[in-house]
């Protein structure tokens, strides 16, 4: 029977008829041209992950048009012109970047609008015009960060409008648009956040006040000057204006605005005006006008003169100096220069194209005079180079052909070129086999005859300077530092020195050369340093000039406020602080004025160092203005904030009840909190019979921390019902449940008591990271502080994130299905029990084709390290009725009910449930905010992969699991057993957990360690006794190179390495099985860390995405030995492994089960197999009057957290909105499946998210469907995106990472098993489907010598960190200078060999690409010394014959230190022990170590060894010890 509407038909007939119609409309749409790769039904155009690059052309009957996940970078105007029916538009998740103005024109009927995560950074002005019927417009999700006035229209239909997730920068051009939503009404939902400036962030736009937003009129400040000037030169006028918002320059000439399209007319950036090749009819007058919404103001008008007279004698076509030849040959690694030189009048422009394309600076260096230079040529760069020149009187171009040649094997001769006319003919001497085999190769510019062999060029072979390198122009700013580079070479070498201006340059301690002069350095640059700088190099044949030019933009002003004041209320008698601090440190003067009066400081008055004023005991006379100033050398700033005085408000109804109140809220809460721990852990006889049940709900149980502030929200929520009550019974007010608000009862101030006395606002503190030097370079324990901007995102003991607003039944904080008569859609939400048994719950097990158990595992040690929530602190009602024994909602109690003609229970109406906790400020705890927010659930741990499972989540917890015993950074271990590595510790007797459930089974207490579900189930257990080892195994590791590093040190550096190991494989290895190809394409490829992204765990995310791996856990855990067998004890059934770690210790140890893991299918999910039914009829069924049920906690727990309905999620995830069962069968492809949803739900909106997401068909490759998809590509990317410790966002070396980029799960199990040999390569996938097993030697592993630390080791050491090696050579010379005076035979041969090898082995640690780069660098800079030395010598021989030698000498900078020691330029020395000085032209620099303060114990005293800095602590031999004030 077929359904049609929800009407049965004759199957057969209708069927038939049904495929006519289809195959009609499929006609159809062809006929009317749907576009390629696309499908065209029902007037639908769907062209979904198609890699469209632009928007296909689509028929004119299309009312929907579906262009997601494509790579769409453009919308053009008129886009969609003519799609008169066109209602729906989705563009989500494409590249877009620009919306062209009109782009949704022509379009009458257009009502929605997805435009949400592409790449748009403006939005241009008219891009959403004449949208009449437009209801529904999405932007968020992209980069825009201003709003162009008059961007969007009137659009009179908008009722949803989203701009949030955008780096809305709230500056003065944003005004028009809060005024636009402000216009929308209030019908209209606006929602769009600013991001900067730091006091408005977060706040949403249309909340904003005018005074928000700082605007002031246009001022010019720099007016255009009159020019005479001659024909076809250029003119520029300046104008530089100042206002916010800042204004749009727009010049007049001859009082009309200039509009024309003539290339020549360009305004800068900076406001100029620019006129190339000036014409007679550019003269006349020209004015800037500035503008922006608050006025317009003019400049005054400028005369431009145009000198005709001088066309004839000034004007010139290009014409060539110097061309390129027209063939030249080089080999593979030579330099390429070609030569460009062009004279005329106006200065001809110059272009250089390869192959006919443009090229730009970067590998290939074009400089200002024509030249082309390429350092080192590979095969494919060679081609066709053209020089273009033109100015306004002509242009000419010139072609060369080069030609690069691969090398050959070379024997010791040497390969000349012939004579060449070119005046710029040199050679370049490489040694390419040792200092015997010395090639000159040509340069590259002059064409090479056929080579002739001859011996080693010599110092005949003389050739006039050019360079190899000359100086590029820069624009700076003011306080930077530049570099010019310029390298010439010839024969005899040339001499290089520098002009400025054409006047030779002269040194000082800013400005200065290096040794050999081929670097001028330029440090805090100042805008007098602007001008030209010339390198000249000369030797006797003759002189070469480059010029390049040094621009510097003044990037200082007046200064800016990080706080200002703003408006404030305060109440009579209370001290309040008016901020005011400067974003630089530049201030010299801060002034505070009261109505224009200055204020100074006295009782009354007090300010803060950093600028901030304090008054106290305010009275009505301190009413005022308060106006801050800041003054630096460049200008002032003002900032003002009006001071509101009020008189002490009068009680209202509720302020008499707040302590009674707390105080009974107090008792009651504290009561169930206490009965539910007695009962939990109880001591004495009961103590041993504990069952699985109450071990669950004990790892559930929140610790110290947690179960404060989930008491402080339960207290304050308890409190407020307590006012009530108390009002009600009290007075005659009236609190129905449609009218009751609390801030009639209770006052400002007593709602701000109550936060204070319920603990609330004790939780809401900011953290301090402050701490920069720790916080740059580790993580946090409890997540905080990753994000500088927000530092508690992703930090533990905060709320969820939400991808779409919860849907309690009371608006805020009452749960899905609470009201038991309330309808759905005019239907009841079914019992999560009935769900779970019609459509769940599974006898039937499938293995799976491709994937392990081990995958299943992984997704629950990940879970750990992500999300946990917090349940209820206490088991007991308010009321004190214990939740296991009521089947009645009474919060937290909240059973799952047990529908009649239940398989399995039927002498329980229910399975008893308790709520999760809700963070302060969430529910009923939000109204001290003003507002209600709606309940949110507190994470219990930090949202990053940082082994928080490992390592804890707060700083007291990981605390207790260190070994602190010693300095070595390990973990604390527990007990050893035969044939067994180290296990983890037993839990402390004061955590309350004991998993001696019958001491005649086992005497084994539970395991602790960083979560406390450690124990629930073995494979768990297997993963956390593992990591716990690799970490200890990483310390050791570390402990043995770098003996040095404290046990601090050791510990967090071995987290870093374990955390990046965890990211790696879960991205890499895991995730790839779970998403599939589809999913990592969607994740995309790593960007690099972004601020904006918040990495917080979404609610969705934890409480349904993640849960999906419920679906691949086998009833079976299987447990093999060596030969992959089962061991003697036998596999073990899922249910008999919970809470049972005496399993590990006398049951084999972690290997059987690892090796299980790795080697045996998980469960394949099935459209009729879903969660097997040791989870579903057998969870902890001795410990429960009713054993538990995971999907139906599952499906209560999304009720309970408010999650909205499955078909949301997939508008959400753009995916077709059903409003029929039958239109998810492209999702749920088993009829009988959503027969069954149908009679369960009623309506495809009431289907739970999990339920709806896990019944999905998987997707191919993957084990998700497309929902569940989304919100796990969704939250994966924003852990990777939104952490700034991801492993590949600069935290490593390169060759570290390369070292990280090794980790397999299986190389971890190899190191930390008891005893594992042989491992897959990939342990989530079966072994038959990689080639069986290897053996663990065969398994690439890390290697930690690329850690090795040398900051504190001795400069002679062998691993001492790098210094550039001029200086250290110079250091090495001055070494051999002394040694030769006390000894006949020098030692440069052993000192030089020596110093080669430590830089090398160094430069290895540091990396290949470093190595290579600054060892050629070396090298060149030692062969221009060697061949000066050789040419200083023969003048000096030639001058002692009698010959005159022009010798040039400069002087190098050199320094005296305070013993009168001459110290060469660069010289590195130790003062002292501590100290460590270098002379740098003219200038000596120290610095002093400081040493940290030890406190000696057991015996030891405090020493300083000879050669030492600071003192250690040690036995004393000597009788001699220090004190702390002997060491720096």
């Amino acid at each position: 029977m077929l359904h049609i509407n929800g009407r049965p038909v004759a199957s057969t007939c209708h069927m038939v008829g049904l495929l006519i119609v289809l195959a009609a409309l499929v006609a159809t749409g062809a006929t009317m041209g749907c576009p390629q790769s696309c499908t065209c039904q029902q007037r639908t155009v769907r062209c979904v992950k198609q890699q469209l690059d632009k928007i296909p052309e689509m028929p004119l009957d299309t009312n929907m048009v579906d262009l997601r996940f494509n790579r769409i970078h453009e919308v053009p105007t008129d886009a969609f012109a003519n799609l008169a029916h066109l209602h729906t538009v989705f563009l989500s998740e494409n590249q877009i970047v620009r919306v062209q103005p009109g782009a949704f024109r022509q379009l009458p009927s257009l009502k929605h609008l997805y435009l949400n995560k592409n790449r748009i950074a403006t939005i241009e002005p008219g891009a959403f015009e004449a949208l009449d019927r437009l209801q529904n417009l999405m932007l968020y999700g992209n980069q825009i960060k201003r709003i162009p006035e008059g961007a969007f229209g009137a659009l009179p239909s908008l009722k949803r409008f989203r701009l949030d997730d955008n780096p809305l920068e709230c500056d003065c051009s944003l005004l028009w648009f809060r005024k636009w939503i402000q216009g929308l009404g209030r019908s209209a939902q606006a929602t769009g956040e600013c991001a900067v400036p730091e006091t408005l962030a977060r706040r949403n736009v249309a909340d904003l006040m005018d005074s928000d937003f700082h605007c002031t009129k246009p001022e010019i400040v720099t007016e255009p000057r009159d020019i005479e000037i001659s024909y076809g030169q250029t003119a520029v006028f300046s104008c530089k204006a100042v206002g916010d918002p800042r204004p749009e320059i727009v010049w007049m000439l001859n009082a009309n605005e200039i509009h024309s399209d003539d290339t020549r007319i360009n305004v800068l950036p900076d406001g100029s005006l620019r006129i190339d090749e000036v014409t007679a009819i550019d003269a006349g007058h020209y004015e800037c006008m500035a503008k922006n919404n608050m006025g317009e103001v003019h400049s005054r008008q400028a005369q431009m003169i145009v000198n005709n007279e001088v066309i004839e004698t000034e004007a010139e076509a290009p014409k060539f100096i110097q061309t390129p030849p027209a063939e030249v040959d080089l080999l593979e690694g030579q330099p390429l220069v070609l030569h460009c030189v062009v004279s005329g009048a106006p200065t001809p422009s110059i272009l250089w194209k390869f192959n006919n394309q443009n090229i730009q600076n970067g590998r290939i260096k074009l400089f200002g005079n024509g030249s082309l230079i390429l350092p080192v040529a590979s095969l494919d760069n060679g081609g066709v180079y053209s020089c273009y020149a033109g100015n306004a009187i002509g242009n000419v171009s010139v072609n060369a052909t080069v030609h690069v040649n691969e090398i050959l094997p070379s024997t010791t001769t040497t390969t000349m070129p012939p004579a060449s006319s070119s005046s710029q003919q040199a050679v370049v001497v490489s040694s390419r086999h040792g200092d015997d085999a010395i090639t000159p190769t040509p340069v590259a510019g002059q064409k090479s005859s056929p080579p002739t062999t001859s011996t080693v060029a010599g110092p005949g072979d003389r050739a006039p300077p050019h360079f190899t390198l000359a100086p590029e122009s820069i624009t700076t700013k003011t306080g930077t530092r530049v570099t010019l580079e310029c390298e010439a070479d010839g024969n005899p070498l040339p001499h290089i020195w520098w002009k400025r201006d054409g006047q030779p340059l002269s040194e000082t301690n800013r400005i200065y050369l290096s040794d050999d002069d081929i670097e001028l350095t330029i440090e805090h640059v100042k805008e007098s340093d602007a001008g030209s700088y010339t390198c000249v190099a000369e030797n006797e044949l003759g002189s070469v000039e480059a010029t390049a030019e040094l621009a510097v933009i003044n990037d200082v002003g007046p200064p800016s406020f990080l706080f200002e004041p703003y408006d404030l209320e305060a109440i009579e008698g209370t001290t309040i602080e008016l901020p005011c601090k400067a974003e630089d440190d530049d201030i010299m003067q801060t002034k505070w004025r009261k109505d224009g009066r200055t204020i100074t400081q006295t009782e009354k008055y007090r300010l803060s160092l950093a600028g901030s004023l304090f008054i106290s005991n305010l009275t009505e006379a301190d009413q005022g203005r308060y106006e801050c100033s800041l003054l630096n050398q460049y200008g002032r700033a003002t900032a003002s904030g009006l001071l509101t005085v009020k008189k002490k408000l009068e009680l209202l109804p509720g302020d008499q009840f707040v302590r009674i109140a707390i105080a009974e809220a107090s008792r009651e809460v504290d009561l169930a909190i206490n009965q539910t721990i007695a009962k939990l852990f109880s001591v004495g006889g009961n103590r041993t019979q504990q069952h699985q049940g109450d071990l669950f709900r004990i790892v559930r149980f929140p610790t110290g921390p947690a179960r404060e502030l989930a008491r402080a929200a339960e207290v304050y929520e308890r409190a407020l019902v307590n006012i009530r009550k108390h009002v009600n019974t009290g007075r005659n007010l009236s609190t129905n449940t449609t009218d009751f608000n609390y801030n009639d009862l209770l006052s400002p101030d007593y709602l701000d008591l109550l936060a204070q006395l319920s603990g609330c606002m004790a939780h809401r503190v900011t953290p301090n990271c402050t701490d920069l030097c720790f916080h740059a370079k580790f993580r946090t324990l409890d997540g905080s502080c990753n994000n500088y901007k927000n530092p508690a995102w992703g930090s533990s003991l905060t709320g969820f994130r939400r991808l779409l607003p919860p849907i309690y039944e009371n608006g805020f904080n009452m749960p899905v299905g609470w009201n038991k008569t309330r309808l759905y859609h005019g239907f009841s939400k079914p019992s999560p029990r009935l769900v779970s048994t019609s459509l769940i719950s599974t006898e039937v097990i499938t293995p799976d084709d491709r994937i392990t158990h081990m995958v299943m595992q992984w997704g629950q040690f990940l879970d750990h390290d992500l999300d946990h929530a917090i349940p209820s602190v206490s088991s007991e009602s308010w009321d004190g009725v214990d939740c296991k024994k009521t089947c009645e909602y009474a919060a937290p109690c909240y059973p799952i009910e047990i529908p009649e003609g239940d398989p399995r229970v039927h002498n329980r109406r229910c399975i008893d449930f308790v709520r999760s906790s809700a963070v302060c400020g969430s529910g009923m705890t939000s109204i001290f905010f003003g507002t209600v927010q709606p309940r949110e659930q507190i994470n219990q741990l930090t949202a990053y992969i940082d082994g928080s499972q490992v390592y804890g989540y707060s700083e007291s917890f990981a605390r207790d699991l260190r070994n602190l015993t010693t300095d070595e950074g390990l973990l604390r271990e527990g007990p050893h057993f035969p044939n067994q590595k180290s296990l983890l510790p037993f839990a402390a007797p004061t955590d309350g957990m004991d998993c001696r459930r019958n001491l005649e089974e086992s005497t084994v207490n539970c395991f602790t360690s960083g979560d406390i579900r450690v124990n629930e189930q073995l494979g768990l257990l297997s993963m956390h006794i593992v990591w716990f080892r690799e970490h200890n195994r990483i310390a050791q590791e570390f402990k043995r190179i770098n003996p040095q590093w404290d046990g601090d040190k050791i510990y967090f550096e071995s987290r870093k390495v374990v955390g990046a190991m965890m990211q790696h494989i879960t991205y890499q290895q895991w995730l790839p099985e779970i998403i599939g190809e589809q999913g990592m394409a969607l994740l995309g490829e790593y960007q690099g860390y972004d601020s904006s992204v918040n990495p917080s765990i979404s609610n969705e995310f934890a409480t349904a995405a993640l849960r999906f791996g419920h679906s691949l856990i086998n009833p079976i855990l299987h447990r093999l030995n060596e030969s992959f067998e089962p061991i003697e004890q036998g596999n073990i059934a899922l249910h008999k492994a919970f809470f049972a770690p005496w399993r590990i210790v006398y049951e084999g140890g972690v290997d059987p089960l690892l090796r299980g893991l790795f080697t045996v299918p998980a469960k394949l999910k099935k459209p009729n197999q879903n969660l097997n039914t040791d989870l579903t009829e057998k969870l902890f069924e001795t410990a429960h009057a009713v054993a538990l049920d995971l999907a139906a906690i599952n499906i209560q727990r999304s009720r309970d957290h408010a999650l909205p309905g499955y078909n949301d999620y997939r508008k959400f995830c753009n995916l077709k909105v059903a409003e029929r069962f039958d239109d998810l069968k492209q999702e749920i492809s088993s009829e009988a499946t959503r027969n069954k949803l149908q009679e369960l739900y009623g309506h495809p909106d009431n289907i739970d998210l999990w339920v709806g997401g896990i019944l999905e068909d998987q997707l191919p490759g993957a084990k998700v469907g497309p929902l569940f998809m989304c919100i796990l590509v969704e939250q994966f990317r924003k852990l990777r995106d939104g952490d700034r410790f991801w492993y590949e966002n600069d935290q490593f070396k390169p060759d570290q990472l390369a070292q990280i980029k090794k980790t397999t799960l299986g190389r971890v199990l190899c190191d930390n098993g008891d005893n594992i040999t042989r491992v897959t390569e990939n342990v989530f996938v079966l072994p038959g489907k990689q080639g069986g097993y290897k053996f663990c030697d065969d398994i690439p592993q890390m290697d930690f010598e690329h850690w090795i630390d040398c900051s504190d080791c001795s400069r002679h050491h062998k691993r001492y960190h790098a210094l550039p090696r001029q200086r250290r050579s110079i250091r090495a010379k001055r070494d051999i200078e002394s040694k030769l005076a006390k000894q006949p035979e020098p030692e440069n041969h052993l000192e030089e060999d020596s110093f080669i090898d430590d830089d090398m082995n160094e430069e290895r640690i540091e990396g290949l690409e470093a190595l290579i780069d600054t060892f050629q660098k070396s090298m060149k800079q030692m062969r221009r010394k060697i061949r000066r030395l050789e040419q200083q010598c023969s003048a000096a021989v030639a001058a002692g014959n009698g010959s005159s030698n022009p010798a040039k000498g400069k002087p190098h900078g050199h320094c005296v230190d305070n013993k009168g020691i001459k110290r060469l330029n660069n010289e590195i020395w130790m003062r002292d022990d501590c100290t460590k000085c270098e002379c740098e032209h003219h200038q000596i620099s120290c610095e002093t170590e400081k040493c940290a303060e030890l406190i000696c114990e057991n015996g030891l005293v405090l020493m300083k060894e000879d050669g030492k800095c600071c003192p250690t602590c040690s036995v004393d031999d000597s009788g001699i010890a220090v004190t702390a004030k002997d060491s720096p």
